[in-house]
C-alpha cells in the first residue's frame, strides 16, 4: 500500500506563490485611510463602550443552552441557532 502525501503539489504550489508576494489592492482600488492610533473617547463614549460590552457578556451567559452551547439568533421571538 502506498503511503498518501500530506499535501497535494497543487497546493504546495499555490502556497508557494501566495507566500512568496506582497498582497497588493487591484488595480483601480484606493486603500483605506487608517485612523490614528491613539483616539481619544469622551467619558459618554468610554461609559456607552462598557454598557455595551456588559450587555453583550449578558445575552450570551444569559441565553446560551447549556446543554449544546448554542445562543438563539434573536430573542424575545422563538428563534433557532444558525452556524453563520
Amino acid at each position: 500500500m502506498r503511503a498518501r502525501p500530506a499535501l497535494s503539489s497543487g497546493l504546495v504550489l499555490f502556497l508557494t506563490v501566495a507566500c512568496a508576494r506582497p498582497l497588493a489592492p487591484p488595480s483601480g482600488i484606493q486603500p483605506v485611510a487608517v485612523a490614528p492610533a491613539e483616539t481619544a473617547l469622551s467619558a459618554s463614549d468610554v461609559a456607552f463602550l462598557d454598557d455595551l460590552e456588559h450587555r453583550t457578556f449578558r445575552w450570551f451567559w444569559d441565553k446560551t443552552n447549556p446543554k449544546n452551547g448554542l445562543v438563539p439568533d434573536r430573542e424575545p421571538t422563538a428563534s433557532f441557532s444558525s452556524v453563520a
